[in-house]
């Protein structure tokens, strides 16, 4: 071995790294067809993920020439509960009129636990019978919920006006109580100006013109409110004593909701038959 480097053929034929994934995903979804403009339909949904990563850098590698290994598994899963209730129907020959109102309950866990060691007694072996310094971690089941309801609306005026209104409100079990609730909206308008300046398509083919403005909100990561404080390794300890440290990052138990805002403006236009 170099010492700015490793050998590729060491790495292929002794070194191991792999990364091996299992992933369920399904659902149920029931229509109903009510009437001839409702309808609605509710599904459930799962999708599950479970990862083993198996990492080995052989007794003699360039960098851990005593070895080392680290074998970590985790869990991944997810699911979702809908319900839509969706109408469209013209009001007269002039306006058209559709929207859906709907709820969603989300969860999301996550766990995981691995162990590396390093300094093989017996250098074929990279288990941690083997290894003369073996770490675990362990991350405990970390859970978020988000329930929803959501609604949409569109509104047209003979085929040339469109108007689109957007809602939704987010419950995130991740904020604190009195900011867990945030709504976001839009609203967006377009208009088909060659239907007024040339409708019968002699030179203007199509000009389209749009504006919208949208907000969206988001929450953050399970337990980001609280401090937790972390046990240092027996090298840390003071006079043989267990020590505890705190984050370098200081985090805010009054969280609140992240909102990004967006205004777009535009046009678009054919001519002489899209020449």
């Amino acid at each position: 071995h170099e010492t700015l480097g490793q050998n590729p053929f060491w790495t292929l034929y002794n070194d191991v790294l792999d990364d091996n994934r299992t992933r369920i995903q399904g659902f149920v979804k029931v229509n109903f067809e009510i009437t001839d403009w409702f309808s609605l339909f509710v599904r459930t949904g799962v999708d599950q993920v479970s990862q083993s990563f198996e990492r080995i850098d052989q007794y003699g590698h360039w960098y851990a020439p005593e070895g080392y290994f680290n074998y970590t598994t985790n869990a991944i899963r997810e699911t979702n509960s809908d319900i839509l209730l969706m109408f469209k129907k013209p009001i007269s020959d002039d306006f058209n009129f559709s929207a859906n109102v709907g709820a969603n309950a989300m969860h999301n866990s996550y766990t995981a636990q691995g162990v590396n060691g390093t300094r093989f007694r017996i250098p074929t072996k990279p288990t941690t019978s083997s290894a003369d310094e073996v770490n675990p971690s362990y991350t405990p089941l970390r859970e978020k919920k988000i329930h929803s309801i959501y609604g949409s609306a569109s509104f047209s005026f003979r085929n040339f006006i469109y108007l689109d209104l957007t809602g939704r409100n987010d419950w995130s079990s991740t904020l604190p109580e009195e900011n867990w609730s945030y709504f976001y909206p839009s609203v967006s308008l377009s208009v088909l100006l060659n239907e007024i300046i040339d409708p019968n398509n002699t030179v203007l083919n199509y000009l389209k013109v749009r504006g919208s403005w949208a907000q969206v909100g988001s929450d953050t990561g399970p337990y980001q409110l609280d401090i937790a404080y972390n046990i240092n390794s027996k090298e840390g300890s003071y006079l043989g004593k267990t020590v505890l440290s705190r984050p370098g990052v200081r985090l805010n138990p009054d969280l609140k909701p992240e909102r990004t805002s967006s205004l777009e403006f535009g046009a678009e236009f054919r001519m002489f038959n899209s020449r």
